[in-house]
């Protein structure tokens, strides 16, 4: 734990393993090492605010998406008050408490069309939905580089988020690309106690 913790703070990249899915969301996994390392992890501290609040998704936006995207993620879960990763017991997941202000940490790509969406929503799909609006737009070079794209070099989103209106559980964790009805499922898990 403590040696993660020092890769967030001096900023090394990671390297995660992310499962993708073709299109249709049916076709076999296959493995694809990703860039994992946004050029800025640590932000100023900030307090968890009801705008950061992670909300029910009443109007069901996140069930609107008309085709699917890739690659995107959900790289790191970070405390805003001491700056610790909040890894889950699994790979490619995570854990968080209510009543406790992170930084989620990530990027999201429209792979088959070459560029970065704008404007995302990040949705916790279980048996209700809850979003959170972010934007993308944060220097995310590595990931330009591994993909051969040169606009995703600004793919990367930063956000403050907490969990206090969502109940305990385990949820998908999925990119809502807002501006084109598209989403990208992360396969990563996000479990709120």
């Amino acid at each position: 734990m403590s040696q993660r913790r020092t890769l967030v703070i001096t900023n090394v990249p990671l390297v995660a393993v992310l499962f993708l899915v073709g299109c249709s969301g049916q076709g076999q996994n296959s493995q694809s090492a990703i860039p994992t390392s946004p050029s800025s992890v640590m932000a100023a501290p900030s307090t968890a605010s009801q705008s950061s609040q992670f909300v029910e998704d009443t109007a069901a936006s996140s069930t609107a998406a008309t085709r699917t995207i890739d690659v995107c993620s959900l790289e790191n879960v970070i405390s805003v008050s001491d700056g610790a990763q909040h890894p889950g017991d699994a790979a490619n997941s995570y854990k968080v408490s209510k009543g406790v202000a992170y930084k989620l940490i990530g990027f999201a790509t429209d792979k088959a069309a070459a560029r970065v969406p704008g404007k995302i929503k990040l949705v916790l799909s279980g048996a209700k939905r809850f979003v959170r609006d972010a934007e993308t737009g944060g220097d995310r070079p590595d990931v330009a580089e591994y993909f051969k794209v040169p606009a995703f070099s600004h793919a990367g989103y930063q956000v403050d988020a907490s969990f206090d209106l969502v109940p305990a559980g385990t949820y998908d964790v999925v990119i809502l690309e807002t501006d084109a009805s598209a989403m990208c499922p992360t396969h990563q898990t996000l479990t709120v106690n």
